[in-house]
């Protein structure tokens, strides 16, 4: 195979990769957004994979490593819940 098994991309349909991304950061939480490659551009190898442009738009990068606990991935899952709720409030 080849994929990284380390790193997830995941897109939250109707709110912008970097608006979550920001809403992360004042958690102390750091993800990128599109794929490693598109440096700001919209990614071609999400587009290349048949990704949607909504999903593309949305797109977050989360790398993992062996220092990652489970409370770590907890705290991520409920910081983009968090986010998702408040962002929808505006």
């Amino acid at each position: 195979d080849t994929c990284l098994p380390y790193v997830l991309n995941i897109s939250v349909n109707g709110y912008r990769s970097e608006t979550l991304l920001h809403f992360l950061e004042m958690k102390n939480i750091y993800v990128s957004s599109g794929s490693a490659c598109s440096k700001g551009n919209v990614s071609y190898v999400l587009k290349e994979m048949g990704i949607n442009s909504k999903s593309i738009d949305s797109a977050l990068r989360i790398s993992f490593s062996k220092h990652n606990t489970t409370e770590d991935c907890d705290a991520l899952i409920c910081a983009l819940k968090d986010g998702i709720e408040n962002l929808a409030r505006r």
